[in-house]
């Protein structure tokens, strides 16, 4: 009796937590496809929109240096992006990718998410190869309606390394 009570505790307990979301090893494998997959891809690509759609509506996306503007919501990032994007200046040679460091879930439906951005190649105005140049990335992810989506994320260079 009491081996048919648990197996029916530990059945309920999964059909509630199905019912709620995916496993904690699944929610984790989509938010690191968020981060590190996706997130580049669309960086890469120069996909102001689709970057921008990783965010939640009401998302955050900073950089933590002295002046830097917090872009509250989602067509505030888009903007930004946007922006970023059209600069004369900007490299298409110039890719990112990320490495993530960590996923650590403070609820079931809220992680932290520890990574470093690199940027690979391309070419300095004097034409010659651009060094690799790294920041590190802290994101907040929530799953809203069953969709994970980034809700805030700060930027901050590395000390000591070249200006991309």
């Amino acid at each position: 009796m009491t081996k048919r009570l648990a197996l029916s505790l530990v059945l309920a307990l999964g059909t509630i937590a199905g019912a709620r979301g995916q496993t904690p090893a699944l929610d984790e494998e989509e938010i690191r496809a968020i981060i590190a997959t996706r997130l580049p891809e669309r960086i890469n690509a120069a996909d102001a929109k689709g970057v921008a759609a990783l965010w939640t509506e009401t998302g955050t996306h900073s950089g933590l240096v002295y002046g830097a503007r917090v872009r509250e919501g989602r067509a505030s990032i888009e903007q930004m992006w946007a922006t970023g994007f059209s600069q004369p200046s900007r490299d298409a040679a110039r890719k990112l990718s990320v490495a993530i460091a960590g996923v650590r879930f403070v609820r079931p439906d809220v992680a932290i998410v520890d990574a470093q951005n690199t940027y690979h190649g391309g070419q300095g105005a004097d034409g010659t190869p651009r060094r690799d140049t790294s920041e590190l990335l802290f994101s907040v992810l929530a799953r809203e309606n069953g969709v994970w989506a980034i809700t805030a994320s700060r930027v901050v260079p590395l000390v000591g390394q070249p200006v991309r």
